[in-house]
């Protein structure tokens, strides 16, 4: 969390998301290990990951586009704590920081990053 947070913020840099590579039906697909500038996240199917970071980056440029709002954030660090009331248990986030997903051409992986202000 640490070392994200201050290449993410802190630092300005961004991430990029090592996307799983597609195989043939019925072949494993090869693997490497992540760069130093890559978060890998572990996905299996090649094909759904790379169409929910595209619905991600889509909607969150979408909204900021239309309504001027960022919708997608980066939770550092979490509260849990106990609703008097009721006994329930919250987990909330201490620190958002408003990100954006973005790819610079098709083949390129996706890159996440803190927008300018």
């Amino acid at each position: 969390m640490e070392t994200i947070y201050e290449r993410l913020v802190a630092k300005g840099r961004g991430w990029e998301i090592l996307q799983p590579p597609q195989a043939k039906p019925g072949e494993k697909p090869p693997t490497r290990p992540p760069k130093t500038t890559e978060v890998e996240i572990s996905y299996e199917d090649a094909i759904k990951f790379d169409r929910s970071l595209r619905n991600l980056s889509r909607r969150s440029q979408s909204e900021y586009t239309e309504r001027g709002v960022r919708v997608l954030f980066v939770a550092f660090g979490t509260l849990t704590w106990t609703e008097k009331a009721t006994g329930t248990e919250v987990v909330s986030p201490l620190l958002l920081t408003p990100v954006e997903l973005t790819k610079e051409k098709p083949r390129q992986p996706y890159t996440l990053k803190v927008p300018p202000v």
